[in-house]
């Protein structure tokens, strides 16, 4: 009943109140409770609360709120997925949580969707790998990696124009390296 009345108070006053009584640790072991209603008010609260809000974004990775993101990526589920996905294409836009984000696993996840049938999905996940490469939160061997270097060509011919930009630059970056054009070529980049 608290987590909905605080869901519906309106995002300044609750990103006040989950602040100034430091409620976001709490939520964010809600966001693995038992109860599914119970997880996806907390999901819901962390992923609308916290970006924007540097106090609260803080408590999320002091208290390992990514690390339940990156879970809720995989999970299957499209809503957990879309909340997850919405606040990390906040979150990243901001250069040190971009590379926590990155260090806690959701970047492969984060590819994976970029194909997702879910249009929605897919644009958070265009913005999010947009904002991590643009914060520099990849490192040249994150992108050379044979687990994500298959999805940044496959962005090239992709339909999601968000994607394409991020990619392309990534894809340009390596090409003054004669091992990886050999990899890019074989990919059809």
């Amino acid at each position: 009943e608290c987590l909905s009345r605080l869901a519906d108070s309106g995002l300044t006053q609750a990103q006040r109140a989950v602040r100034n009584v430091g409620a976001v640790p709490h939520l964010i072991q809600l966001m693995s409770h038992q109860d599914g209603r119970i997880s996806r008010f907390a999901t819901s609260l962390v992923s609308s609360l916290c970006p924007g809000d540097v106090q609260n974004a803080e408590q999320l990775f002091e208290s390992g709120g990514l690390v339940l993101l990156s879970e809720q990526l995989d999970s299957g589920d499209e809503r957990a997925q879309l909340q997850a996905l919405s606040a990390l294409s906040q979150l990243s836009a901001e250069p040190v949580q971009a590379h926590a984000i990155v260090e806690n696993g959701c970047l492969t996840s984060t590819l994976q969707l970029l194909e997702h049938p879910n249009q929605e999905l897919r644009a958070y996940a265009a913005i999010t790998f947009g904002n991590l490469c643009s914060a520099g939160a990849l490192t040249p061997a994150q992108l050379q990696h044979p687990s994500v270097l298959p999805h940044l060509v496959a962005m090239l011919s992709s339909s999601n124009a968000l994607a394409k930009g991020p990619a392309a630059a990534a894809i340009a970056s390596m090409a003054n390296q004669p091992s990886l054009r050999q990899s890019l070529h074989e990919l059809g980049g």
